[in-house]
């Protein structure tokens, strides 16, 4: 059964608030203040650990999406689409961040030769525009979607794949150092795995507030498991549980065009805030530095105003150029 248009709202209002949590998540307004100890591990825990969760996430749904309705006919056609919207746009982000990260930010490298200068193969990854390691990872999940079709489709083959997946993970027996995090591709073949043997009809029965205790549970056993083998698995729990909660939770809610659009640039705030929230809260910061403001609760607060700051920039830029592309076409007709 095919994802009709309603789920895919619910499933883009979902993305937004991970696009917002990964805008948390570079925020660092902590670089403006003075905090105590505790003070500190107070604030990581809410503006660096939480966030880190749209990781789990954001890999699980990737995974469920790519490989629904995925059978040896629409595999061609479902790479060819995906690839045809990652790659220009991963290429396109990392190519304008090249300027932005050698002047504003500082890129530690010389520019001695043509290749340097290009960027050589630092544009080809994610040297210039370090949020695209999501990107870039799951790029090369996509160009093995096929392998990884022929292992998944069998029920039994697919859950001892990743469970020996899992194992020389935990033993530190990683994949080859390609990817940025070693633990993406067990989220992804998790929610592959789901893509491709549970129906959507069959998600949406499952009970929403179970879900979410289930979400909740994993995050605690996140935080009180030091060992990261199996952190991941907490982490997995919690992003199954939380994704079908949530999905199921809002599944019949009315959203309105306004809130659809906005949902709908969850991508552009992935691809952009790394441009604007550092000079944000770095304004924000020198602000409330001059006025004297500090302590865990003007940090709080510095940090909340440039996060939605650079969420309204970042949306109203999005109008702006979609204003700007429909009067182009419209002119030409």
């Amino acid at each position: 059964m095919t994802i009709d248009k309603k789920e895919y709202q619910v499933i883009s209002s979902y993305k937004f608030i991970l696009c917002i949590l990964v805008v948390f998540l570079h925020n660092k307004t902590l670089d403006y203040f003075q905090l105590t100890g505790n003070q500190t591990k107070i604030y990581n825990f809410f503006v660096y650990y939480i966030p880190q969760l749209a990781v789990p996430s954001f890999m699980l749904l990737s995974g469920f999406l790519m490989f629904h309705g995925y059978d040896s006919k629409t595999v061609k056609g479902k790479i060819k689409r995906r690839m045809s919207k990652l790659i220009p746009a991963y290429l396109f982000w990392n190519v304008i961040a090249i300027p932005y990260t050698v002047v504003v930010i500082g890129y530690n490298r010389s520019f001695s030769s043509v290749q340097d200068i290009l960027g050589g193969y630092d544009i080809l990854t994610y040297k210039f525009n370090f949020p695209l390691w999501y990107i870039f990872d799951l790029i090369i999940f996509i160009a093995l979607s096929s392998a990884l079709y022929v292992i998944l489709r069998d029920r039994r083959l697919g859950l001892i794949a990743i469970l020996i997946i899992y194992i020389l993970y935990s033993v530190g027996v990683g994949l080859p150092d390609i990817m940025y995090r070693d633990d993406t591709h067990l989220y992804y073949l998790l929610g592959a795995y789901a893509g491709l043997h549970c129906q959507v009809e069959q998600i949406k029965k499952l009970n929403s507030r179970k879900m979410f205790v289930i979400g909740v549970l994993g995050l605690l056993l996140s935080m009180i498991c030091w060992d990261f083998g199996i952190k991941v698995v907490a982490l997995s729990i919690y992003a199954v549980g939380m994704t079908v909660g949530y999905c199921n939770l809002v599944q019949k809610t009315p959203f309105s065009h306004e809130t659809s659009e906005i949902f709908a640039a969850n991508t552009f705030v992935y691809y952009s805030h790394f441009f604007f929230i550092g000079g944000i809260k770095k304004l924000i910061g020198i602000v409330f530095g001059k006025l004297s403001l500090d302590g865990i609760l003007w940090c709080s607060i510095a940090f909340c105003l440039s996060t939605l700051a650079c969420i309204i920039v970042i949306l109203y830029l999005r109008k702006v150029l979609h204003a700007i592309i429909n009067k182009v076409g419209n002119d030409r007709l």
